[in-house]
């Protein structure tokens, strides 16, 4: 598994391995969320709540095209749940 620097990455690591664990690939899911933690490093590195704000900030920094924000928010999404 990939090392996350955020207090998230234990969580993301968790959700990555149930991931594969029912059969999905997580290469993209991985990309997206390695973006996150460094984000999420850079900006709050103390957060431990995905909170609406926290995600809105994420989705709408560095977003280049429609294609990335819907996936950013997609992989946030499965996350949250």
């Amino acid at each position: 598994m990939t090392e996350f620097s955020s207090l998230f990455g234990e969580r993301i690591n968790a959700y990555l391995e149930d991931r594969v664990a029912r059969g999905f690939k997580n290469e993209t899911c991985t990309r997206h969320f390695i973006k996150f933690d460094q984000w999420v490093m850079a900006n709050h590195p103390a957060e431990t709540n995905l909170t609406r704000e926290l995600i809105h900030e994420w989705i709408d920094s560095n977003s280049t095209s429609y294609s990335e924000i819907a996936q950013r928010i997609t992989t946030i999404r499965l996350f949250g749940l």
